[in-house]
This record gives structure tokens, C-alpha cells and sequence, in this order.
């Protein structure tokens, strides 16, 4: 009996925006993501894989109303590229935002810096589920040709009315002052379904 193959399509695109100079976000996409030698304005490309084994997706939102967010975001995507996902995709995530936020805070005290920061939402697909983690208000949805829902779980604030909520997590929180508790769920999915 002949195993049908099943594909994973895929694509990113980025662009710097019209407030900022830079474009203060990254990627991870299936081992992928924006180098720091890289000119970072505009970006876009497809492609497609096997869908065999864990295929690790995330988006990282440089945080502009700090310093250096751009460097924050490369950050957290060159550790997720790098990272292995060998256990339980569940706390293997986890354990990638806080070994993230350890990275980010000592370049920040190695550098001077502040206060540093990045929104992290990551998607973690195998043939029969996926499993998100998120931190901040960068955020995952899933569209099954119906319905679209929002996956995530935003991390904010109290603001007064008419104002923004800032964000009570993101990644580059030093752990002396708060531990970070990033959001994790799973859901199962069928062929054509879409995340974003």
C-alpha cells in the first residue's frame, strides 16, 4: 500500500513599515531566518517541505519603544533556528523562550543596553497537530476554510481608557525582576488548513 506524502507550504514576508528605519522584526521559517548582515527592510520568499517530523515556524516583533529591538528579534530567531526539538514540542517551546530570554538579557548587560525586548509566536507543526507558544502580543491564527480564530493568548496590561495596552510579557525580561510565562497550546488540524 503507497503512503501519500504530504507537503507543507509556506511563505514570510516583512517590511520595514512606514514609522521606523529599520525593520525591527525577524522569522524563523523551517530553519530560516534574517541574519544580521542582512539588509533589513523589505523581505519575502515561499517554499514547501515534507511534512515529516516538526517544522518550526515563529515571527519575533522587535520591540520599537526600546533599545535595540531589531538586535532582539535576531536574537530570539537565530536561537530558534538553532534549536533542536527533540522532546514534547509543549515544553520543548517553553523551554526555547526561556532559554530566548536568558540570551537576550546578557547581550542587554554585556552591551549597556537597558532594556531590550521582542514578541515571540511560534508554531511547532508535525503531520497530525500543532502546538503554539507565544509571549507578548504577536499573535497565531488558524483558518479551516470557515472559521478563523485566534490561537494565541495576548500578554498585556492595564492602560486607562483611550490609551495602549502595553505588554506584562515579552522576551528580555531579566528573571530578578519577573519570570516570564509564556503561553502554550495544541490543536489538531486537517489538509488545506492555514495558520497564520
Amino acid at each position: 500500500m503507497a503512503v501519500k506524502e504530504r507537503k507543507l507550504r509556506y511563505s514570510c514576508a516583512g517590511d520595514v513599515g512606514l514609522v521606523r528605519k529599520i525593520n525591527q522584526d525577524n522569522f524563523v521559517c523551517n530553519g530560516m531566518y534574517m541574519k544580521d548582515d542582512q539588509p533589513a527592510g523589505r523581505f519575502s520568499f515561499a517554499g514547501s517541505t515534507e511534512l515529516d517530523g516538526l517544522h518550526l515556524f515563529g515571527v519575533f516583533d522587535g520591540m520599537g519603544g526600546e533599545e535595540r529591538g531589531e538586535v532582539a528579534a535576531f536574537l530570539a530567531a537565530e536561537e530558534a533556528a538553532e534549536f533542536n526539538l527533540t522532546g514534547k514540542p509543549e515544553r520543548e517551546l517553553r523551554n526555547l523562550c526561556f532559554q530566548t530570554n536568558r540570551k537576550i538579557c546578557r547581550y542587554a548587560e554585556s552591551n549597556g543596553i537597558i532594556s531590550m525586548g521582542t514578541t515571540a509566536a511560534l508554531l511547532a507543526l508535525s503531520d497530525e497537530e500543532a502546538v503554539l507558544c507565544n509571549i507578548g502580543d504577536s499573535k497565531i491564527f488558524h483558518f479551516d476554510s470557515v472559521n478563523l480564530r485566534q490561537l494565541s493568548q495576548d500578554h498585556l496590561a492595564f492602560a486607562p481608557s483611550g490609551r495602549k495596552q502595553p505588554l506584562s510579557q515579552n522576551l528580555g525580561i531579566p528573571e530578578d525582576i519577573m519570570m516570564i510565562d509564556p503561553y502554550v497550546c495544541q490543536t489538531r488540524y486537517k489538509d488545506g488548513d492555514i495558520f497564520l
